[in-house]
């Protein structure tokens, strides 16, 4: 996975398949035990930068990695990048893995599994919108 910083303080990385994401913010919010939103996570201010990231994805194993980079972001907080708050934590609903940004996340994507499997296909297509079908 390449990371780059661009200038004007925005991240941009790109998978080994090839799928570029760019994000407005080199800083995510993250999930802690404080009160909870109305999604049933929680909020603070945890920074991670571009390197928290990408050390925490490289954690995983490779197969789980290459999940994780598809999916980009967390299913329930989908403004928070998968590996900015810690390593990304791997769920399985009706027999598909989902990853969260946090485990404080996984009673909100238990609660609604069909929310959380759209919400996934819906990340995994935006994704590889633009990539040939033979490496989809």
């Amino acid at each position: 996975m390449n990371l780059e910083i661009l200038g004007n303080g925005t991240m941009k990385w790109t998978s080994p398949l090839g799928v570029t994401l760019v994000c407005a913010a080199v800083a995510a919010w993250g999930c802690s035990k404080s009160e909870p939103l109305a999604d049933g996570c929680h909020d603070h201010h945890a920074l991670a930068t571009v390197n928290d990231i990408k050390a925490n994805l490289t954690k995983l194993s490779e197969s789980d990695r290459k999940l994780a980079e598809a999916q980009g972001f967390c299913v329930i907080r989908k403004d928070h990048a998968l590996g900015s708050m810690g390593v990304p934590y791997k769920l399985t609903v009706k027999g598909r893995t989902v990853f969260l940004c946090c485990e404080h996340c996984k009673d909100a994507a238990l609660k609604d599994p069909k929310t959380t499997l759209a919400t996934l296909d819906d990340l995994l297509q935006h994704r590889t919108a633009n990539l040939p079908k033979n490496m989809r």
